[in-house]
């Protein structure tokens, strides 16, 4: 049963993964073409007020995108009907509630941005950017809901490629013909948004969704309800996590600043979308394991999980530390500046994967309010740090206020997990996974010192050299005599697959 759940997770998260990368791909393609085109002053400006309204949208969706990712495995196929009557709720509360935060925010715009953003001057963006708090909460608990049905390849697709391949393109285009403009980034934006809802609800019709509304199940929404609350300030308390440097950036500095955050931050949270897969299909896991009393499972599955997540994160904050000045160079002379912040948030998302996906096993075993307390005492922290440091440091400071919350709440989240089920992801062999990381960083290093003359040629041999270091050494250190038989089990089915291609 272990390895059949395994094999679960590895599939899954595969394809989580590999959307995953082209997500990241496209996020990053497009970050350095508008932070180049737009600069970072319009850059920052987009960045600032999206940041803002992220607060104010995590309020709208009610916790629900997590609740429905507890509550939906729950109903077997027979239950149809009351899964169609709980989704149909969820999206249902979430409309209407997002529709009288729109309003409300609307009437009270002006003061807003005098008094709370500091300058008119965001004011008509603002405005023009509400009408997405609605559609952006929507499709998040759609992307639930997909996640709850192990509908991988659409969450994956319409998470990941849907939207930023359409920013992409929207934005080249409306370039051409507009020109420079903050409205170009926003059009495309807005495209972005509207072609993936409308995506997610094609594809939940397809599931044999058809809105339900029966006063029977009222005791079951109610439930969802109450227990998606906590998850609402846990959520909550993640975003203002998430953009709480960028808000006070903005309003201890400049939107020029901003931008220049936005950029390393973009480049720094590469390091965690292994564990961004792996939470993709975790949840439902956890549920699973949890409610059939399989808790030496589910601490299998978590150390190993978290073993290769922890790899991961390591190779790519390898590669950020030795090339940050020439990663933030390659979009111009003016985003060197946010070097220094690139290793340091790409520090705090390592922080972020060493524990490997505690909140998920916290939110999916009854304990949401876990995830809560950890994140209050991360905020509370992150807010005072960053009210120190940004007025001496700059943005640099603004990273370590960020790095140093991700470390704080991560600690308490696994106190917590091993409190309640006296389970952690850690074991004598996982100290080796920092021997990969010390060789192909201090070899890089060494290589960096050595060829200076052409960006692109330093950036590829140092690249490659890095990888090639960290992926031989962890398969002879860290990998198990079990994983390097599934190792050379992919490698095979590989080979055949492109022979016989090649034989047909």
């Amino acid at each position: 049963m272990k390895v059949n759940m395994m094999n679960e997770i590895g599939s899954k998260s595969l394809i989580s993964f590999i959307g995953n990368i082209v997500g990241k791909i496209f996020v990053l393609i497009n970050g350095i073409i508008f932070a180049r085109i737009l600069g970072p002053e319009l850059f920052g400006e987009f960045t600032f007020v999206v940041s803002v309204l992220a607060i104010v949208l995590v309020i709208g969706n009610l916790g629900l995108p997590t609740g429905v990712i507890a509550f939906i495995p729950k109903y077997s196929k027979a239950e149809k009907l009351k899964r169609n009557a709980i989704i149909s709720f969820a999206i249902t509360l979430v409309f209407i509630i997002n529709l009288l935060i729109i309003f409300v925010l609307y009437l009270n715009i002006h003061v807003i941005t005098e008094y709370i953003l500091l300058d008119n001057k965001y004011e008509l963006l603002m405005v023009i950017l509400l009408p997405t708090i609605i559609i952006i909460n929507i499709s998040n608990v759609l992307l639930g809901i997909f996640r709850a049905l192990k509908k991988i390849k659409v969450y994956v697709i319409s998470s990941n490629v849907v939207r930023h391949v359409v920013e992409f393109i929207v934005f080249l285009l409306l370039f051409i013909v507009i020109g420079e403009s903050i409205f170009t980034l926003v059009s495309a934006y807005y495209i972005g948004l509207i072609l993936t809802i409308l995506y997610l609800f094609y594809q939940i019709i397809r599931v044999h969704w058809r809105f339900t509304w029966n006063s029977g199940y009222y005791q079951e929404s109610k439930r969802l309800f109450i227990y998606s609350i906590p998850l609402l300030f846990n959520g909550i308390m993640i975003v203002l996590i998430n953009n709480i440097d960028i808000y006070m950036i903005g309003y201890f500095h400049n939107s020029i600043e901003v931008g220049i955050y936005k950029l390393a931050m973009t480049f720094g949270n590469v390091a965690m979308f292994a564990l961004l897969s792996l939470n993709s299909i975790f949840p439902a896991i956890t549920t699973k394991l949890y409610h059939s009393k399989k808790v030496d499972e589910l601490k299998t599955v978590f150390q190993q999980s978290t073993k290769w997540v922890m790899l991961f994160s390591l190779l790519v904050f390898s590669i950020l530390l030795v090339l940050s000045e020439e990663i933030m160079g390659l979009v111009s002379q003016e985003y060197i500046l946010g070097s220094q912040a690139l290793v340091l948030i790409a520090l705090g998302q390592v922080f972020n994967s060493i524990v490997g996906p505690v909140g998920t096993i916290n939110s999916m075993t009854g304990r949401p309010r876990y995830n809560l307390y950890a994140n209050l005492s991360a905020i509370i922290i992150n807010i005072a740090l960053n009210m120190w440091l940004i007025p001496i440091m700059g943005i640099s400071g603004a990273a370590i206020a960020t790095a140093v919350s991700l470390l704080i709440s991560n600690v308490i989240r696994l106190i917590l997990v091993y409190y309640q089920l006296k389970i952690h992801p850690y074991s004598i062999p996982f100290v080796k996974v920092f021997i990969p990381f010390s060789l192909a960083t201090c070899l890089g290093y060494l290589l960096s010192q050595m060829i200076m003359q052409n960006f692109l040629l330093q950036f590829t041999i140092i690249s490659f050299t890095i990888i090639t270091v960290f992926v031989t050494c962890t398969y002879y250190l860290v990998c198990s005599r079990e994983e390097k038989l599934k190792i050379k089990l992919i490698i095979y089915k590989i080979k055949s697959g492109i022979a016989n291609k090649v034989k047909f």
